[in-house]
């Protein structure tokens, strides 16, 4: 009798036949079993939980959008009517790995769609390279924050002894409450600075005949050495002045 050889697949059940233990003993191999069962049962499959840097957060990641689907750059261009050209301009704008095939799906829908709603503004007639300076500065300026927030969520959801279950359902109910807030807050202190940003820009008769703004301008910067005369953050009448 000739028996040919099959190939098994490793059962999801078994958590050690997945190799997603290796290199953990004791307590720590206990409570990633446990995190690891817990992230199969939520949907998450075995490569997500593979690849993953800290796999208790990947509930909480996927509470703020990153579902896990990747795609392809021209499957979001034909889907959103953005040009490749824009979306792989404003892609490397955002500093997204560069993908040079447009056809292989190495990007995650998340981030492939994160510059979506900016290349509308060359449809509304802004220059492509500006969006792409304002994405770019978006980003390197919103880097900073999103690390503040990252760290003060964690260190809001660490507890004493806490095993990474319960570390990942803390993480995950946190981003779920806190992800509603995110794009009203970041929305509103855009428009604060865009407001005010705007009481300090004038045109003059030159750049309105010309149509076009220089690319630096003259401007008058003056200090007061005040010592003590108010405290940072406070103000007086003028007519107290001397």
């Amino acid at each position: 009798m000739y028996v040919d050889a099959v190939s098994v697949e490793p059962d999801n059940n078994d958590v050690e036949s997945l190799g997603l233990l290796d290199h953990l003993d004791g307590r720590a191999r206990q409570e990633r079993a446990e995190l690891i069962n817990w992230l199969l049962d939520r949907g998450f499959d075995v490569d997500q939980i593979r690849d993953a840097f800290i796999p208790m957060l990947l509930p909480a990641n996927r509470a703020i959008g990153d579902d896990g689907t990747t795609v392809s750059a021209r499957e979001i261009s034909e889907s959103s009517g953005v040009s490749l050209e824009l979306l792989q301009r404003l892609h490397r704008a955002a500093g997204l790995v560069r993908v040079y095939d447009p056809d292989s799906p190495l990007r995650s829908r998340a981030d492939a769609e994160a510059v979506l709603n900016a290349a509308r503004l060359v449809d509304l007639g802004l220059d492509p390279a500006r969006v792409g300076l304002v994405v770019r500065l978006l980003v390197e300026g919103l880097t900073g924050p999103a690390v503040a927030l990252r760290r003060a969520a964690l260190q809001a959801s660490l507890s004493p002894g806490a095993t990474e279950l319960e570390l990942a359902k803390a993480f995950e109910h946190l981003a779920r409450q806190a992800e509603p807030l995110l794009g009203p807050m970041v929305d509103d202190l855009l428009r604060l600075v865009l407001r005010h940003s705007f009481e300090t820009e004038a045109i003059n008769v030159a750049e309105r005949a010309a149509g076009t703004l220089p690319g630096a301008r003259d401007v008058a910067v003056a200090f007061a050495d005040l010592v003590g005369f108010t405290r940072l953050g406070s103000s007086c009448r003028r007519t107290t002045w001397d």
